[in-house]
C-alpha cells in the first residue's frame, strides 16, 4: 500500500542518510537506497517500495527522476543477472483448458513454433515451444507458459506498471523484454496490473513491447476485463 511504501522510504532515508561513506557512482540519497535494495535481491515487498520511490522523485523533480530511472535499470541489469526462468526443471504456470496448472519445464524448443490464433503473445511470430509436465510427471499440453515469482526484476516491472511509472517500465524492458512473460503467483502480468490501475500509457507501451492483452490470470480476467 502507498502509505506503507511512504513509511518504508522514510526509514530507508534515515538508514542511508546515516552512512557517511560515499558509494561509487552514487549522486543522491535515493540512488543509494535503490542500490541497497537491488543488492539485497529485491524480494517482496521491496519492488513496490523502489517503484514508489522512483515515482515520487520523478513527480517532484523530473530531471532527477530521469537520472534515477536510468541508474535503477542499469543496477538491475548489472547486479541481477537472473537465470533463465524457463530453463529445464524450472517451475512454471501452464494455461490449458481455461485454467492455470503448476508445472515444470521438461524440454524447450527455441523459436520452434509459428503462433496462430488470437490468444497468444507473439501472434504471427516465432516463439519458443515447451514440453511441460505436472509435478506428478503428467504431460500437459501448453497453450501459454508464464514464469511465476514474487521478487526480482520482473516484480519491479509489475509494480512500476501498477503504479504507472512509464519511464521505469520502458527502461527495464529495454534491458530485458523477457520480463513481460513473468507473472505473480496469481498469474497477474504487468499488463493486467497496468490495466487494472488505469494506466493507459503503460498499457500501450507494454503492448507495443509484446505483451498480450488476451492472457488471463487465475481469476480468468484479462487486461480488458480489469481495465479501470
Amino acid at each position: 500500500r502507498v502509505g506503507k511504501h511512504d513509511e518504508s522510504v522514510e526509514l530507508l532515508k534515515l538508514w542511508q542518510g546515516g552512512d557517511s561513506d560515499d558509494v561509487a557512482n552514487m549522486t543522491s540519497l535515493e540512488e543509494r537506497i535503490a542500490k541497497a535494495l537491488i543488492d539485497d535481491g529485491l524480494q517482496a515487498p521491496w519492488p513496490g517500495t523502489l517503484a514508489h520511490l522512483v515515482m515520487c522523485v520523478s513527480n517532484t523533480i523530473p530531471d532527477k527522476g530521469h537520472d534515477l530511472v536510468a541508474k535503477v535499470a542499469t543496477f538491475v541489469h548489472e547486479k541481477m543477472q537472473q537465470g533463465d526462468p524457463f530453463a529445464i526443471n524450472e517451475p512454471v504456470l501452464v494455461y490449458q483448458g481455461g485454467i492455470w496448472e503448476n508445472a515444470r519445464v521438461r524440454k524447450r524448443r527455441h523459436g520452434a513454433e509459428q503462433v496462430e490464433g488470437t490468444d497468444f503473445p507473439f501472434k504471427g511470430q516465432k516463439r519458443d515451444g515447451y514440453d511441460v509436465v505436472s509435478w506428478k510427471e503428467q504431460s500437459l499440453v501448453e497453450d501459454l507458459v508464464l514464469a511465476p515469482g514474487t521478487g526480482g526484476p520482473a516484480a519491479l516491472l509489475r509494480q512500476a506498471s501498477a503504479m504507472g511509472v512509464t519511464d521505469l517500465v520502458a527502461a527495464l524492458l529495454e534491458k530485458n523484454r523477457s520480463l513481460l512473460f513473468q507473472c505473480d503467483m496469481h498469474a497477474d502480468t504487468a499488463l493486467i496490473l497496468a490495466a487494472k490501475n488505469g494506466h493507459a500509457p503503460v498499457c500501450k507501451l507494454l503492448h507495443r513491447s509484446g505483451a498480450c492483452e488476451h492472457v488471463r490470470n487465475m481469476s480468468r480476467e484479462n487486461a480488458y476485463d480489469v481495465a479501470n
